[in-house]
């Protein structure tokens, strides 16, 4: 099975598992630790929430099921993110992007479900990320919206910029 067969494996049990009032879904980017793709994945809102428009909106729990084999490799969102609004240039300076993005991301220790995520070592010239990432756009009043391709070129400039404020592995 390749990665991404994987991916919209889980995907695909994401949705199975989404209770009925979960149909007004959230699109976002999944950076998969052993995938060069980036797909869109609906992540759903919580119980009691009609539509997620904050991060504490999101049902996260479905994606990541505690008694599932694949639920360390998949994310636990519940309180790593980083919100990014703006990237570094090459030569330093700082450019805001259109939208925000929040970057959920797994915990940064290396144990045998975890790996190097590729995308990320690739557009960062080696650095050592370990896991998966979900990207999330927020629109102009802060809420959260859907991605759509023509979004991935930013929120992979946005994941880029993580690497410079979260603790991570060490670059080779």
């Amino acid at each position: 099975m390749t990665q991404n067969q994987r991916t919209l494996w889980i995907q695909d049990e994401v949705e199975e598992n989404m209770p009925p009032y979960s149909h007004l879904t959230v699109d976002a980017f999944f950076i998969g630790d052993h995938s060069y793709d980036v797909p869109i994945v609906k992540v759903p809102p919580d119980i009691g929430c009609n539509k997620a428009v904050t991060i504490d909106h999101l049902a996260f729990d479905i994606w990541v099921k505690p008694h599932n084999m694949y639920s360390v490799s998949i994310i636990d969102m519940t309180n790593r993110f980083l919100r990014v609004g703006s990237v570094l240039t090459k030569d330093g300076k700082t450019v805001p992007l259109e939208n925000e993005y929040t970057i959920c991301y797994a915990e940064q220790v290396r144990d045998f479900a975890t790996s190097v995520n590729i995308t990320i070592h690739r557009l960062t010239g080696g650095c050592v990320w370990l896991g998966n990432l979900l990207i999330l756009k927020h629109g102009l009043e802060g809420d959260i919206v859907d991605v759509v391709e023509a979004d991935l070129v930013s929120a992979l400039a946005a994941a880029e910029r993580i690497r410079r404020v979260v603790p991570s592995g060490i670059k080779y």
